[in-house]
């Protein structure tokens, strides 16, 4: 399909429910970039996720952002998420960041007073 196509890359949804073994593999057999979904908050579980995929997003700071702007916590919890994240990912560059996705409560729906 990637052939076909001709995709630059691949969005993979809930990568934890498939052994990571398959996700090696399949990294080396797509041939493109691919970004894998890891819905967790824990920078230690999905980062081990990056030796089995190129990309992913980035769930742990998507928690941290939604803490920090959501209920009022410090803005040095983005420091020190991101320090957190450059020991557990290979590569922190290939993470995505986002504050609302389909899968999630929109932020402004959980925090209706605040301000985007």
């Amino acid at each position: 399909m990637v052939e076909e196509f001709d995709f630059d890359g691949i969005r993979i949804d809930t990568i934890p429910e498939v052994p990571k073994d398959f996700w090696a593999e399949y990294t080396e057999a797509a041939g493109v970039f691919q970004m894998g979904e890891c819905f967790n908050g824990d920078p230690y579980f999905v980062g081990d996720y990056q030796n089995y995929v190129e990309g992913l997003f980035n769930y742990p700071m998507f928690f941290t952002i939604r803490d920090i702007f959501g209920n009022g916590s410090s803005m040095y919890g983005i420091r020190d998420q991101y320090a957190t994240e450059e020991t557990c990912f290979k590569n922190v560059d290939l993470l995505g960041s986002f504050l609302d996705n389909h899968d999630n409560a929109r932020f402004l729906s959980v925090y209706p007073n605040k301000e985007a």
